[in-house]
């Protein structure tokens, strides 16, 4: 064993080897250092990525949520396509029929019957208890037992054609021979 430790060639040959041993280990734990940092800020861009999505949709969903919690209003380009549509029709009695206690319905039934009354219409105030919930939407109604008045399919056609979407239905409380809008909840 002494002698190849003794032996200048043999430890000049080891001296050689482990020179290159650590030249390639110092090139592998560069190449390797390397590597692992564009990983992380791979795996960092991901996450900053996946962070910024989450951020855009909740503030996309607080925007729906703040719209959706903004009272209902009659818009002036609302207003002003209704009461060109309303001028050449027939007119007749109106009550707004807001459900009782729910002020956003009653500040929407005020704004609806206003532009009614400036549209020609006879407005009457009205309102509803609301023993099986409040109803949902802009609904034209009649008593049960009555048809629609001719006032009525202009009417809910200019509410629609500017843009205030309302439906049809009855309503067993309603005043006789009059037409009656029940602005429940908003959709």
């Amino acid at each position: 064993m002494s002698s190849w430790w003794n032996s200048c060639e043999v430890i000049s040959a080891l001296s050689l080897c482990a020179r290159w041993l650590v030249a390639i280990l110092g090139v592998a734990v560069l190449v390797l250092a390397s590597r692992q940092s564009r990983l992380q800020k791979e795996q960092e861009r991901i996450i900053r990525e996946g962070l910024e999505t989450q951020v855009r949709d909740a503030k996309r969903q607080a925007e729906v949520s703040l719209e959706k919690a903004k009272p209902r209003s009659v818009s002036t380009e609302q207003r002003k396509s209704f009461l060109s549509e309303a001028a050449s029709i027939a007119k007749g009695v109106v009550t707004m029929i807001p459900p009782m206690g729910d002020s956003e319905c009653s500040q929407y039934a005020q704004q609806l019957g206003q532009m009614l009354l400036d549209a020609g219409y006879e407005v009457r105030p009205g309102g509803m208890m609301t023993f099986g919930g409040i109803p949902v939407g802009l609904v034209l109604t009649v008593r049960n037992d009555e048809t629609f008045p001719a006032y009525a399919k202009p009417l809910l056609e200019s509410l629609k054609k500017a843009g205030i979407p309302i439906k049809v239905g009855n309503n067993w409380l309603q005043e006789k021979g009059v037409l009656g809008i029940v602005v429940g909840a908003r959709e």
